[in-house]
């Protein structure tokens, strides 16, 4: 009778445990070069956004843009070389595990969308990316903010008496 019992709760977990996606191995060196994008995708945003008490003018502050922008250019580059050498690559299919490369994907120029588009729609075809991460990046590209817009973002608005003390 306990044999039985056994079968009852093991088969299940048997029959329906699903077998774990083979994890790409990266050379090291692919993966310091991914960390340093992830290094150069917040290299000037993080504080364009942070400028809590408004020390950077608007010029300086468009300068940091057109300099974030660049480096966003440069990123998205290196990126389509990568999925189209390796695949879509992330924590979930690959040894990389402290860089998360869906920003790249968010914060790439209107000009290479087209692009990305075809190669995430291949890679969802491969299974190498999830539903969650796909939708969220034609999501973004459907209602992202375009980047001369982004340039002219102040931060503050011309009129705001609490931040013209």
């Amino acid at each position: 009778m306990k044999k039985v019992i056994y079968l009852f709760f093991l088969l299940p977990l048997i029959l329906f445990s699903q077998e774990e996606k083979k994890k790409q191995i990266l050379a090291t060196s692919l993966i310091e070069e991914i960390e340093l994008m992830s290094e150069k995708d917040q290299l000037y945003r993080s504080g364009i956004f942070y400028d809590q008490q408004h020390l950077l003018s608007e010029e300086e502050r468009k300068t940091l843009w057109k300099f974030q922008f660049s480096k966003d250019d440069e990123n998205t580059k290196k990126l389509i070389e990568i999925i189209k050498k390796h695949g879509y690559v992330d924590e979930t299919n690959s040894n990389l595990e402290y860089v998360s490369i869906l920003p790249f994907f968010l914060h790439a120029p209107k000009k290479y969308w087209k692009e990305i588009k075809i190669i995430i729609n291949k890679e969802r075809k491969k299974g190498n990316i999830d539903d969650a991460k796909y939708n969220k990046i034609i999501e973004h590209m459907k209602f992202s903010i375009p980047e001369d817009l982004k340039i002219n973002y102040t931060g503050r608005k011309k009129n705001d008496s609490i931040n013209k003390q």
